[in-house]
């Protein structure tokens, strides 16, 4: 997921400064561990029309369940030696 980061941010950035005319806000949840034991990550891009209007902003998630987590941890293992 820390590959897909500045991917969000530069779509989001771009939509707002040629959709939006640099209004919008980004915000990101930063990398969060879900009740499942998986992760997540949300990007977020709002603006003050949309804020007032009460439409949902433009929102990008990612997310990983535990068990894809816990194979790549055991093939990086295997693979290192480690």
């Amino acid at each position: 997921m820390q590959l897909l980061s500045p991917v969000a941010r530069q779509v989001l950035t771009e939509v707002n400064r040629n959709l939006l005319l640099n209004t919008g806000q980004l915000t990101e949840t930063g990398l969060c561990r879900t009740a499942d034991g998986g992760l997540n990550a949300s990007w977020t891009l709002s603006w003050p029309e949309q804020r007032e209007t009460g439409i949902e902003p433009i929102m990008l998630q990612a997310y990983s369940e535990a068990a894809s987590i816990t194979r790549i941890f055991e093939e990086r293992q295997f693979t290192t030696g480690r």
